[in-house]
């Protein structure tokens, strides 16, 4: 359905509930949409319904309206949701005083990012990049959803220095803190994967390290952010000529436009090898960007 047909038969409803009212409430019991009155009281009940994109199957796809959070839900899909506010004006009826009611229908659509030409709504996605003097890191960022582990954040890339130092580094990330209860901070914790070969000869590594990231948004429109990010892959879990890979970086953020964010930070970013000194394939400031689409 598109939105000049969803928005003709969605007024067709209201004008028709509108009437079905004034057939049943006509014979005495009241009167629906009367003249404007004084001396009738009026009681205001507010009820949402959502705007959905349904992308629930290949054939059936489009708006659907759900009545409650419950029924969003329960459609299984990460769509996109508009809230619809129907307030009703109901006067109160006093059957020995009143014997009339009014009823006012106001609808509000709210459209904005719900796609209703049959199409499902994009997942987020987009790629980060930083440069330092000695180094460079591209990663692609994809957000998704897991089912029971919920949303979770995908990021694959490489890293390079100077040393000629190739790294492959992919993360699987989950939020754990209640948006709702704390807005302006970021929690995520999961796993990062590292295959690293180093530029001596025979140094390849192998690894899965546990960590996570915070971030902390402020400012008048949120438009800056402060980061930081920890990972740890211990002995067990490192395979090759390596014992363990420490990662820890810092960065500040600030928001250039809606899609497209600037920062400037530092990594340290340190294998520890079996048979020589320890290798940092990073330890400086960096600039970069993080472009979503």
């Amino acid at each position: 359905m598109n939105l000049k047909n969803f928005i003709t038969q969605t007024l067709l409803d209201v004008v028709g509930g509108v009437a079905a009212v004034q057939e049943t409430y006509g014979q005495g019991k009241g009167a629906i949409s009367p003249a404007q009155r004084p001396h009738n009281p009026s009681q205001n009940i507010d009820f949402d319904l959502a705007v959905v994109a349904d992308g629930s199957g290949e054939k059936e796809r489009g708006i659907a309206v759900a009545r409650t959070e419950t029924e969003i839900v329960r459609r299984g899909q990460r769509s996109e949701v508009s809230r619809v506010l129907h307030k009703e004006t109901i006067m109160q009826c006093i059957p020995s005083r009143i014997r009339s009611a009014r009823v006012g229908a106001f609808f509000i659509l709210c459209l904005v990012g719900v796609e209703v030409s049959g199409q499902q709504s994009s997942t987020p996605h987009g790629i980060e990049a930083y440069i330092s003097e000695d180094a460079l890191q591209a990663l692609y960022v994809r957000q998704t959803n897991l089912g029971d582990f919920g949303d979770v954040t995908l990021r694959a890339g490489v890293f390079f220095n100077e040393r000629r130092d190739l790294v492959t580094v992919a993360d699987l990330l989950s939020d754990v803190v209640d948006a709702e209860r704390f807005p302006r901070w970021t929690f995520s914790i999961g796993s990062r994967v590292y295959g690293a070969l180093l530029n001596q000869e025979n140094q390849d590594i192998f690894s899965v390290g546990f960590g996570g990231t915070a971030r902390y948004s402020f400012g008048a429109r949120e438009v800056f952010s402060f980061q930081v990010s920890g990972f740890y892959a211990p002995d067990i879990l490192t395979f090759g000529e390596g014992d363990n890979v420490t990662d820890a970086s810092a960065r500040l953020e600030i928001k250039i436009r809606d899609r497209l964010t600037g920062f400037v930070g530092y990594r340290s970013l340190e294998f520890d090898l079996t048979q020589f000194s320890d290798r940092e394939v990073d330890d400086g400031v960096h600039i970069g960007f993080r472009r979503t689409f």
